[in-house]
């Protein structure tokens, strides 16, 4: 993992994620789960949701050092963990794209201020730095926060379909195959992303 120069945020700090900090991680995945995809994913998958399966799943995630996906968290200097992105090298050896983000949750709470922003941009300097090439994103295609990954300059760049309680759901995968462009982009609050790809969703099943 790639944490040597961390920038020093006013409000909050982004800083990699350590074990005390899985319970509210898993919070804020369930909760996040619940209040963006009522119209998306099976009412039973929701409603079924633990927030001890999840915590395993990343403590796990979060215990595995450089073996396993880095996550990051925004810490509040009031309100603690407000906000955190897994990601790492993209998994299906595609030449456009070295790395990807398997998930992104924001608080309510904390919704529209812009922190969901800076998480993907801190993972893309993360990335640049360590000269990956190319970021990628798959999210359901019916998530109501998907134009937060266009206004950011994300192309769609493929589609796939997943099985949830016997109910099949389209994903897209959002991709910036320059890096720079998603560095480029200036403040857009109106939204945060709250998605997950593959890997955790997997692990948590």
């Amino acid at each position: 993992m790639f944490f040597d120069d961390w920038e020093q945020l006013s409000s909050p700090t982004i800083r990699p994620a350590t074990p005390s900090d899985v319970r509210t991680i898993a919070r804020i995945h369930v909760d996040g789960w619940r209040a963006t995809y009522q119209d998306v994913v099976p009412a039973d998958l929701l409603k079924n949701l633990k927030r001890s399966e999840r915590e395993r799943t990343w403590m796990r995630l979060v215990a595995g050092g450089d073996s396993g996906p880095y996550v990051l968290v925004a810490d509040h200097p009031r309100d603690g963990i407000v906000a955190f992105v897994a990601a790492g090298p993209e998994r299906s050896d595609n030449p456009t794209y070295s790395s990807e983000v398997y998930a992104i949750y924001v608080d309510g709470k904390h919704q529209h201020s812009g922190i969901g922003r800076k998480l993907l941009q801190y993972v893309a300097q993360i990335m640049s730095e360590n000269a990956q090439q190319g970021l990628l994103l798959w999210a359901f295609t019916e998530s109501p926060t998907n134009d937060v990954f266009r206004r950011l300059g994300a192309e769609e760049v493929g589609k796939r379909t997943r099985t949830f309680s016997e109910t099949e759901i389209e994903e897209t995968a959002f991709g910036w195959p320059d890096i720079r462009r998603l560095l480029e982009e200036g403040p857009d609050d109106s939204e945060e992303p709250s998605e997950e790809a593959e890997s955790v969703d997997q692990e948590a099943e």
